[in-house]
């Protein structure tokens, strides 16, 4: 009788404590998804307009861990500044569309801080200009 009572206290003790792999909670991949609709280069983000900054700022700010950009233009996006994937916590994000960044042989195209892992599919990003190496 007493073994099976420890046999049961322990099995309801496994359970109450939730030993990591076994019964703990995990959490959620947080996932954002920003469609880029305009081909301007505002910052400004006025629904319904899209911009890819825009876009950029608000991944920049988003507290999920995974953030994809998608193009429902096509065309070349004049850059007028370095667009900077920067953000406090490590994240991905992906960019991905048939657009042409465009920097005008005046400026930085992207700038990835070394807590972002960038992916950049289907970009073609020509004209830029950077200083030192990189």
């Amino acid at each position: 009788m007493t073994i099976r009572r420890f046999a049961f206290l322990l099995a309801a003790l496994i359970l109450i404590s939730g030993l990591p792999g076994t019964f703990a909670a995990r959490p959620a991949q947080a996932l954002t998804i920003i469609i880029v609709n305009d081909t301007g280069d505002s910052g400004t983000c006025i629904n319904p307009t899209i911009t890819l900054r825009c876009a950029v700022q608000t991944a920049n700010g988003s507290a999920d861990s995974t953030i994809t950009i998608a193009f429902n233009v096509t065309g070349t996006i004049h850059i007028g500044s370095q667009l900077g994937l920067l953000s406090s916590t490590p994240k991905t994000i992906q960019i991905s569309g048939n657009v042409t960044l465009d920097g005008g042989s005046s400026t930085q195209i992207i700038g990835v801080a070394s807590n972002i892992n960038a992916v950049l599919q289907f970009l073609t990003i020509q004209h830029g200009n950077a200083t030192g190496t990189g």
